[in-house]
């Protein structure tokens, strides 16, 4: 007998209770993954609402022919960070996270380990939801371009995603 896959923490389910290993204060909140590829926050500087400013497809051209957006075996790196609706942006993400992107740490660094609210269950990073992005008038998030011009969204906590692969995507999308 094979046990199912699980699935991504249902909103019920996303309740945690962790505290500041710095001053014990104990947090109680839902949590998520927020994600960056490597130069997406180029798009900071467009709104899709402006006629006057690329489309997401036209951004997603700009940034693959950005200097230095993929490394030498040619995947795209790829930041993670937990956040919470109801405090924002914490730490970056546990298990990924690079001298560069946070000198102090990672999340286990600054936290203790979030226990689930109700079961007192600890926390399964990969089974926590993923902050969706878009890149269209009325949703302008951060490398929303990239979902919108090649429909992927990653894995949890994925380090790195190939570049072919995404402009393979594009190129399909707009077949």
């Amino acid at each position: 007998m094979t046990t199912p896959p699980l699935s991504t923490y249902t909103e019920a389910e996303n309740h945690w209770t962790f505290h500041s290993l710095q001053s014990g204060y104990e947090n109680r909140c839902n949590l998520s993954l927020y994600y960056e590829v490597h130069f997406d926050p180029m798009s900071d500087d467009y709104d899709p609402a402006d006629p006057n400013d690329p489309d997401a497809t036209a951004l997603f051209r700009m940034w693959t022919k950005k200097p230095g957006v993929r490394r030498d075996d040619g995947a795209v790196p790829i930041y993670w960070f937990v956040d919470s609706t109801d405090s924002g942006p914490l730490e970056a993400a546990p298990y990924v996270v690079s001298e560069e992107v946070a000198p102090s740490g990672d999340f286990l660094a600054h936290y203790s380990t979030p226990l689930n609210a109700a079961t007192r269950r600890p926390i399964n990073w990969l089974r926590l939801p993923v902050i969706e992005k878009a890149w269209r008038p009325g949703q302008a998030n951060k490398g929303g371009f990239i979902t919108e011009s090649t429909g992927w969204r990653p894995s949890p906590l994925q380090p790195s995603v190939p570049l072919a692969a995404l402009i393979a995507s594009a190129q399909a999308e707009t077949a």
